[in-house]
């Protein structure tokens, strides 16, 4: 999230292995009723109706005996639900309960709240939580959904595009609201080494439409430098949703606002003002912080240190190694902003900070985890004489383990990293920081890579004992290459 601103058979005869594969099969279908064998297959057709306000949707299910569910969605707002042929659909609490696998229904669009966005017909503009009723998706399930939708309505939906019209959802974190879009919209793809990125931007109506070719640019080169951590993007399919938006909260920022929506597939959307300039949005850090989140699996609501934390350190390496800032300022903007952490007169540790309001510890919650991964990094590249980093063991995660279904512990992630990278480095940060009040004690590592803090900015002490693992840091580098994004 922004900081705040400031089957076939073949007909031959059975084998005894065959056979005694079918019979094994046959005594876990019989006493282990539990053991998932494979991925179910859910197949859904969604009609949005040509007043945008009405979803109707048919679901054949995997499994003669199911119960749906919405996150947001209540029975009482369905209005009508039926089986489809034989067998029969009750409701269940907020649940339904369909015998026979099949059932239709009709929902209303809920609209979502749009507190930035200037565009003015929020009818079209709803995550799917609401009128999606989908069975509990476990490991290899997928939901297969064939999707209409008006003459000249555009669709925008996080679900992963498989083939006109055609498309696939399976488990995800849930964090956040998914976004679903039908109406018009401009979109391109952005193709950044072997990943490609949906970019869509939405319409405005007060302060006009966005620049197309302003925002596409700058999108392109915070993904390119987010790619360049491991040299490869850390999810091949990512959308990206622009929205026109202003806010005098976050008062110049050319983008008020940007999340990460992890409901379906990966979604990074962003609020900008439609007269943006190109220099603004390069100098601004938010691109690069949002899709930096990516380069991790979702770690739990109350551990948000971690996935901000790593977030905020990228954002000013990778702005340096884009030659946007210099080292000198990437530094100055990591000092600046543990000094401020640190200021808090009743500190609480980093695991305890979703305890306390958010804007009492805003400044731990994205600074504490800047701090830890300037910690890894540092000792990382020391231990390794410079073969490993926080970038390889970042680029090992996302080979094994990205984008991931789940939500993580930040412990488990910690041993994880530390796996990967064949050094105990994590952990021990861990164990040491996350549970200990405050920032974690940065000055002595910014003295050892040569960081001297003077009056507003910094002095970069080139004899200092770490000063070499400082300059590789935030040595400048190319950008992965960048695709010019057609229309689809």
């Amino acid at each position: 999230m922004n900081q705040p601103k400031q089957a076939h058979s073949s007909g031959r005869a059975a084998s005894p292995g065959r056979l005694y594969g079918g019979l094994l099969i046959l005594l876990q279908t019989l006493f282990l009723p539990g053991l998932v064998l494979g991925g179910a297959s859910h197949d859904y057709s969604v009609t949005v109706l040509e007043d945008l306000d009405h979803v109707e949707v048919e679901a054949r299910l995997d499994a003669e005996d199911m119960r749906l569910s919405a996150p947001r969605g209540r029975l009482r707002r369905l209005e009508h639900f039926a089986a489809c042929e034989a067998g029969r659909v009750s409701g269940v609490g907020d649940s339904l309960r369909v015998i026979g696998g099949c059932v239709r229904y009709r929902a209303f669009i809920r609209p979502s709240k749009q507190t930035l966005s200037s565009y003015r017909r929020p009818p079209t503009f709803a995550g799917h939580e609401s009128w999606l009723w989908l069975p509990m998706l476990r490991g290899d399930d997928v939901v297969r959904l064939r999707l209409t939708v008006p003459s000249g309505t555009h669709a925008v939906v996080p679900w992963r595009l498989v083939g006109d019209g055609r498309y696939e959802l399976r488990a995800s974190p849930g964090s956040g609201d998914a976004i679903a879009w039908f109406g018009p919209a401009t979109t391109r793809q952005i193709v950044v080494l072997d990943a490609k990125l949906s970019l869509t931007l939405l319409p405005g109506e007060k302060g006009g439409p966005l620049n197309l070719f302003v925002v596409k640019p700058w999108l392109e080169e915070a993904a390119g430098l987010v790619g360049s951590v491991g040299g490869r993007f850390p999810n091949s399919h990512v959308q990206v949703l622009v929205e026109p938006g202003e806010s005098a909260f976050f008062g110049d920022s050319p983008v008020p606002f940007g999340h990460v929506i992890r409901s379906g597939e990966e979604v990074v959307r962003f609020f900008v003002k439609p007269q943006a300039t190109t220099k603004a949005l390069r100098e601004d850090w938010t691109a690069v912080h949002e899709f930096a989140h990516l380069l991790l699996p979702y770690v739990r609501d109350d551990q948000k240190w971690i996935s901000e934390g790593f977030a905020s350190y990228y954002q000013n390496v990778l702005l340096a190694r884009g030659g946007i800032y210099s080292e000198r300022e990437a530094w100055q903007r990591l000092v600046r902003s543990f000094a401020q952490a640190d200021k808090s007169t009743r500190p609480t540790s980093p695991n305890d900070a979703h305890m306390r309001s958010f804007w009492d510890v805003r400044m731990l919650i994205y600074w504490s985890g800047a701090a830890i991964a300037l910690m890894g990094d540092v000792e990382l590249r020391r231990v390794s004489n410079g073969e490993e980093s926080l970038d390889t063991v970042l680029s090992k995660l996302a080979s094994c383990c990205l984008p991931s279904a789940r939500v993580w512990d930040g412990r488990e992630l910690f041993t994880k990293l530390d796996e990967l990278s064949g050094h105990g480095v994590f952990m021990p940060l861990y164990d040491k920081h996350a549970n200990a009040p405050g920032m974690p004690p940065y000055q002595s590592l910014l003295e050892a890579l040569g960081v001297k803090p003077k009056d507003k900015s910094v002095n970069l002490d080139g004899t200092a004992p770490l000063s070499q693992i400082r300059e590789a840091i935030m040595r400048e580098r190319k950008t992965p290459p960048v695709a010019r994004g057609v229309i689809r």
